[in-house]
């Protein structure tokens, strides 16, 4: 909640390091994170709950979703996109 500076939604999923890009769904109520973990999960913004996730090959710098929502790109430390 902005106005009262307090969290109102708490989810848990990477488990080690930093979050480093978050991204939201052009049209459905879901969101994309990627971290230190190497992972990239997908969140529903109503059941507070992680739906997918995919284990890359190195840290995860930050995550885009395509104007349609169908696809889902990640940026590696290593400096690939997949």
């Amino acid at each position: 909640d902005i106005e009262t500076e307090t969290p109102t939604l708490l989810l848990q999923g990477h488990r080690a390091g930093r979050v480093n890009g978050l991204a939201t769904h052009p049209s459905r109520r879901l969101f994309v994170t990627g971290g230190d973990d190497h992972t990239v999960r997908v969140w529903d913004m109503d059941a507070r709950k992680q739906v997918n996730m995919r284990t890359l090959e190195g840290a995860v710098c930050s995550v885009a979703v395509s104007l349609e929502g169908s696809q889902v790109a990640a940026g590696l430390s290593s400096g690939k996109v997949v």
